[in-house]
């Protein structure tokens, strides 16, 4: 491995938990800390390359997928994702973190430039609509669900026949490695969709103004499908661009259920026991009071406030007491509990 990529690992891992850290307690967006991660890291890159691609093709400074140097090769190989090393005849436990680290390399100015303003344009403004924890986790599972679409694509064609068919038509190979921030930032955009179908953001498609994001999807959509039926080989993951898309749609309506379900039940584990404490007003009813206030089991709160109900009079008339889930009601007038 390479000495700078060993750098770059050790650079992504620990900014990842501090990019979390950043935007629960500074509020800084993690699609802003995101892009500048991404330009910085290749900074280091072409600090250490610059010489090379300048001497050989000034071109490969702005777009260097199509002919990289030796020494920059070897950082796609340390850093991309490459299905071969994921296989059984190929595994290489030091290219695991690869699949994380695929995200961040990028081959040239023109590639980490056009990746990043795109993040920006959908990124923040999503983020925005959703919080940190929700974007941070469809952007991460977007861009791990485009690399096992991609890895499934490649082992077909390992397998011949007609799912070999299928993966030679998608245009993806064992040993073709992947690099970039794309899919998962085409993630947002599919996440941005289901969302927020009828949103316009600033986008700089032919100019920059606001654009419906159905448009943006419909254009970059149906580009990337083009070019994967029409089999481009132009050295672009347009199969990694499409899984990101469909893997942040996925991911988009799964995290955002999963979210709503969550504060949903803590909604309904939500209670506020002074509405019952009117009841506690000998030995037993205050010790079946404050046993239901300090319990956080649901469960065991209900008994207690049945155990409540039993033991306490109604404040109002005198007469006996029924429970009914978190509340306490009169079994004669009208008295009932707060929630």
């Amino acid at each position: 491995m390479h000495i700078i990529s060993l750098v770059s690992i050790i650079i992504i891992f620990t900014s990842i938990p501090l990019m979390l850290i950043l935007a629960q307690f500074r509020k800084i967006p993690v699609s802003m800390t995101l892009a500048v991660l991404n330009i910085l890291l290749f900074g280091l890159h072409l600090i250490f390359f610059s010489s090379e691609l300048i001497n050989e093709d000034i071109m490969r400074l702005f777009w260097a997928s199509s002919s990289p140097s030796e020494n920059y090769l070897q950082i796609w190989d340390d850093l991309g994702f490459t299905p071969y090393y994921f296989t059984p005849s190929g595994f290489d436990s030091l290219k695991l973190q690869s699949i994380i680290t695929s995200a961040y390399t990028h081959s040239g100015i023109g590639h980490v430039l056009s990746n990043m303003l795109m993040l920006i344009f959908l990124g923040i403004p999503l983020e925005e609509k959703i919080g940190w924890k929700k974007f941070s986790l469809i952007y991460g599972s977007a861009h791990i669900g485009a690399m096992l679409i991609v890895f499934g694509a490649a082992l077909m064609v390992n397998l011949g026949g007609g799912l070999g068919i299928i993966g030679e038509f998608l245009g993806q190979g064992l040993h073709t490695t992947g690099i970039g921030a794309s899919a998962a930032i085409f993630g947002i955009l599919g996440a941005y969709l289901i969302l927020y179908p009828n949103d316009k953001v600033m986008f700089p498609l032919l100019i920059i103004r606001r654009w419906p994001i159905k448009i943006i999807f419909l254009v970059y959509a149906g580009f990337e499908t083009a070019a994967v039926v029409l089999g481009a080989n132009d050295g672009i993951g347009h199969l990694a661009h499409l899984g990101g898309l469909l893997a942040g749609m996925v991911a988009a309506k799964v995290i955002s259920n999963a979210f709503e379900q969550h504060e949903k039940m803590k909604k309904e584990e939500t209670f506020d026991a002074s509405g019952l404490k009117v009841l506690a007003k000998d030995i037993s009813t205050k010790e079946a009071y404050n046993r239901l206030e300090n319990e956080d089991d649901p469960e065991v709160r209900r008994a207690w406030i049945e155990e409540l109900a039993k033991r306490g009079k109604c404040p109002k008339c005198g007469s006996k007491l029924k429970a009914s889930k978190d509340k306490i009601s009169c079994t004669n007038c009208k008295w009932t509990s707060n929630k």
